[in-house]
């Protein structure tokens, strides 16, 4: 087997999340070609198992929807957020990620979304490169984080620890309505904002966000400030 040298990384083994056997044999075919090491995760018994196992030696590919709660407590989002906080490259490969509302809360670790038809050994490279480039701050301009306002207009959905809401943006696009997942571990004035949604009134903070993004599915926002 062979190591892939990318940015200033060697990368010796691949390893394949996702609860359909036979889908990760199709995450192995397609990038066959790099003759790189895989390895195929049969269960996801814990995060801090899995995580226990990555080395910044290793990559990952990952399902987003993991279904089968035998196979994983929690769904690709989070492990590749997780895998990325660790700075070890992965890829988060799925049909309908980009429209998850959670996926949003994560999607500042999360630089490449791969359908499975646009898996491929390039493809692979591709997204393991711009995940060793950001560990060391180098983002592309879609990518790169402002502070920028950000305006609440209403509460979808109130799970208590946890909401899903839409937010404006202006510094992106002041008409876009956006649906993001917001939780009370990453918001420390968080209730504040639920209160004021609760009354049905607009909530005002700031927060960091890629303003170069060019898709709404590609629009992350992360690191809330109050004012």
């Amino acid at each position: 087997m062979v190591a892939l040298n990318l940015v200033d990384r060697s990368i010796s083994k691949i390893f394949l999340i996702d609860d359909n056997p036979i889908i990760r044999e199709g995450y192995e075919d397609a990038i066959e070609d790099l003759g790189v090491e895989t390895q195929e995760i049969t269960v996801v018994s814990s995060l801090n198992e899995l995580y226990g196992v990555a080395s910044a030696n290793d990559g990952f590919i990952c399902d987003f929807h993991l279904n089968n709660a035998l196979y994983s407590p929690v769904n690709g989002d989070v492990i590749v957020a997780g895998l990325y906080q660790r700075k070890i490259p992965a890829v988060l490969c799925s049909r309908d990620a980009e429209t998850a509302h959670s996926v949003r809360r994560f999607r500042h670790s999360i630089p490449s979304i791969l359908s499975p038809r646009e898996l491929s050994s390039e493809s692979v490279l591709s997204a393991f490169a711009a995940c060793i480039n950001e560990f060391s701050g180098k983002y592309s301009r879609e990518r790169r984080p402002w502070e920028t306002l950000v305006r609440f207009e209403e509460l979808v959905f109130d799970g208590g620890d946890s909401a899903r809401v839409f937010i404006i943006v202006p510094g992106w696009d002041s008409k876009a309505l956006i649906e993001i997942e917001i939780s009370r571990a990453d918001i420390s004035f968080y209730e504040e904002i639920v209160g004021a949604l609760r009354s049905e009134e607009n909530y005002r903070c700031k927060a960091f966000v890629n303003l170069d993004a060019v898709g709404m599915q590609e629009l992350y926002v992360k690191d809330w400030v109050s004012i």
